[in-house]
């Protein structure tokens, strides 16, 4: 079964749970769950993007851990004490 990836969320879902949007920089895939999150109430709509930046945050800090050289990850796992 084929997948389209979200922009907004970062994920794959299935091709009846996404619609076209025009954005800043183009068109692209956005799932119904964002489409109807941005319609909610103010407070709604930060909750959800609060949820969605910390996932992307989490994202970010695993690909940049996954890049880095055996010894810069060694000097990651050390305590705070020792590092000088």
């Amino acid at each position: 079964m084929d997948k389209v990836y979200c922009y907004y969320c970062r994920s794959y879902h299935a091709p009846e749970e996404v619609r076209l949007v025009q954005s800043k920089s183009g068109k692209r895939w956005r799932c119904l769950k964002s489409i109807a999150s941005s319609q909610a109430s103010r407070e709604q709509r930060d909750a959800f993007g609060r949820s969605v930046s910390e996932l992307n945050r989490l994202i970010g800090l695993d690909r940049a851990r996954r890049s880095l050289p055996y010894p810069v990850k060694e000097l990651f796992k050390a305590p705070v004490e020792s590092r000088v």
